[in-house]
Order: structure tokens, then sequence, then C-alpha cells
């Protein structure tokens, strides 16, 4: 099991950046149909991942 929190938290960043983009380009779509704007906010597809990833593995600063 700290084998798998190690792996977890040395890809963590890695994690993050792909699960951002997801929620970017899923916001984005929405955005674009409910706001018919081409540009949009990215903060907001941050914060999703970011709580995302909290849920998923943890917060990294906390020993397991």
């Amino acid at each position: 099991q700290s084998l798998l929190r190690e792996i977890r938290g040395r890809y963590a960043g890695a994690y993050l950046m792909l699960v951002a983009g997801v929620f970017g380009i899923v916001l984005a779509l929405v955005w674009k149909k409910v706001k018919k704007e081409a540009e949009f906010p990215f903060g907001p597809a941050l914060l999703a991942a970011f709580v995302a990833m909290l849920i998923w593995q943890g917060p990294a600063f906390m020993p397991a």
C-alpha cells in the first residue's frame, strides 16, 4: 500500500493537469452552448480538478 501511495504522490501533478484539462474541455463546451461566448474562465475547471483530486487521492501533505 505504501508503494501505491508513493506512485500516487509522485504523479499527483500529472493527474491534476489531466483532470483539469478534461474539466476545462467540458466546461468550455457547456460555456459556449449556454453563454454563446468564445472565451470562458478556466479557474472553475482548475478548482473542480483540485477538489476531485482531493476526494480521489486525499491531501498529499497528510500522512497515511
